[in-house]
């Protein structure tokens, strides 16, 4: 009987690099699979990373990394189309505090939502958390007191835990606020497409109060076509066909 070979650098990182191709997120490494090719493809062949801590990392990818549903050559098709709308899709323009303001009343007045919106979704890419996905709500305070004009944007996690965002009141200057209110519709419809095409992938779906919009159970079709039109409420336009 022979012994094993033990594999070199390259090929212990060549074989990350294949795993992650079939991987949206390998959750022991954290962070997403564009991340995580990229620091393998790094790596390979560096001799500044011990031979052992190697090991360890390829032991971890293969123990945790779940294997990949089965799907067939058209809907890996269209998942590429999902990707590359979400990559792809433009940021809009800042708001502008006369836009904002054009149809508030005269003299001091206040508007605050009584309850958040609908739930936004992102991944926090955090290696220590089981989950990796969360949902949060934003409302937008729009006030005038004394003559002064502010604008506040509060956020709520899934726990009902409120916390100041960002803001602007007059005197101030805050571009990045005014471009973030203007895509947070944009955002809403990008992470809604990233978890449906994430369970598509093989992720488990974390969460349990999705919107109606989303996949269900184990019917991947559902999650790539629900994936789908949330890229096309983004873009804007419709996904054209797999061989187009």
């Amino acid at each position: 009987m022979t012994d094993k070979k033990t594999p070199s650098i390259e090929e212990m990182y060549s074989d990350i690099s294949a795993q992650l191709t079939e991987h949206d997120l390998a959750p022991d490494l954290g962070g997403d699979y564009a991340e995580n090719k990229a620091a393998a493809d790094y790596y390979t062949g560096c001799e500044d990373w011990p031979d052992e801590k190697i090991r360890l990392e390829h032991a971890k990818l293969f123990e945790y990394a779940p294997d990949p549903p089965e799907r067939s050559p058209e809907q890996m098709k269209r998942a590429a189309k999902v990707r590359e709308g979400i990559d792809n899709a433009p940021r809009l323009k800042a708001w502008t505090v006369e836009g904002l303001f054009e149809h508030a009343p005269d003299g001091d007045f206040s508007w605050e939502p009584d309850e958040a919106g609908d739930w936004h979704v992102y991944c926090c890419g955090e290696k220590d958390c089981p989950v990796q996905w969360h949902q949060q709500g934003y409302i937008l305070n729009i006030r005038r007191r004394g003559g002064k004009r502010s604008v506040e944007l509060m956020s709520c996690d899934e726990d009902g835990n409120w916390d100041y965002v960002d803001g602007w009141s007059d005197g101030e200057e805050n571009d990045w606020f005014f471009e973030e209110l203007a895509n947070q519709t944009r955002d809403y419809f990008k992470g809604w497409a990233e978890y449906n095409l994430y369970v598509f992938n093989g992720g488990k779906d974390v969460l349990s109060n999705a919107p109606f919009d989303c996949g269900k159970g184990d019917d991947l079709e559902g999650w790539l076509k629900a994936a789908e039109k949330n890229v096309e409420l983004l873009t804007g336009r419709e996904l054209p066909a797999p061989f187009a």
